[in-house]
């Protein structure tokens, strides 16, 4: 049965839940964006909306401009999901839009189709290795010009597909075919949320009940240019984040560190070293 549901953020203020849930069945919700920034109505929508029983699924706007980054805000979306719905398999979609090539290219980065599609995968398996379902957010005019979707399949098995393309009727061809979630306007109206509003058709049960693939505890993740001190006697320095990357040297205990990210139980400062022995 096809569902009736709405995406939703801050930008639609204070939501009455009782009055939207007579209207829809479904609602995907921003937990965030960019550098663990979350949305300001994430909290209270995702515990009115699982209260009022809405199936459920979560996105995040991405601002990344590098791989890691990407992987990052995919980490930082399911921890924030975690924290409201613990391990409820839910989607976690990966929103890229054309704010988001803007903000690189100011950062001097050129998002191109190779770049997109390279980010959007380590979002989406950061998604899974979390024990939710990978889902992406696009439109025509991106599948054409930056994603790959058979590569991001590839790479990601199982990653749903939410299509926006504003019209009147579900697009007739493969990737309307594909979509499992179809935006069909930006222009809607429900009861109980002043101004416009997104509106979805949904043609999967968003949150699924069969066991999800490798799920594991989110780790909390540790803010970007974070102090944090060696606890090690000493601390082995690595070209890059693995135990086999070339050896740069050592740090004695009590160093202070700069870490920009944390990868895998590695951290990056100026090398790699084991996160495990920071704190």
């Amino acid at each position: 049965m096809i569902k009736k549901g709405i995406d939703v953020s801050a930008h639609q203020g204070n939501i009455n839940w009782a009055q939207a849930s007579t209207q829809i069945s479904a609602v995907i919700i921003r937990a965030g964006y960019g550098k663990n920034n979350i949305d300001q109505k994430w909290v209270p929508n995702i515990e009115a909306a699982s209260a009022f029983g809405l199936d459920l699924g979560a996105y995040w706007f991405s601002y990344a401009y590098s791989v890691d980054m990407a992987y990052m805000e995919g980490k930082y979306a399911a921890l924030a999901v975690q924290k409201k719905l613990g391990n409820r398999k839910i989607p976690i979609a990966y929103d890229l839009e054309y704010d988001s090539v803007s903000y690189a290219a100011k950062k001097g980065v050129t998002i191109d189709r190779t770049a997109a599609t390279q980010y959007a995968i380590a979002f989406l398996k950061a998604v899974k290795e979390a024990g939710y379902r990978p889902m992406i957010y696009t439109n025509m005019d991106y599948i054409r010009r930056y994603f790959d979707l058979a590569a991001i399949q590839q790479a990601v098995p199982d990653t749903m597909l939410w299509l926006a393309a504003w019209r009147s009727s579900r697009p007739n061809d493969i990737y309307g075919d594909m979509a499992s979630v179809w935006q069909y306007t930006s222009d809607g109206s429900v009861a109980g949320i002043t101004g416009r509003v997104d509106m979805d058709e949904i043609y999967d049960d968003l949150e699924s009940s069969g066991p999800s693939a490798d799920p594991e505890p989110v780790a909390p993740v540790q803010p970007r240019n974070a102090q944090m001190r060696v606890t090690a006697s000493v601390l082995n320095i690595r070209k890059g984040p693995s135990a086999d990357a070339e050896d740069l040297g050592d740090l004695p205990a009590g160093t202070i560190l700069t870490v920009d990210q944390i990868q895998d139980g590695w951290a990056h400062f100026e090398g790699w070293c084991s996160a495990k022995y920071l704190k």
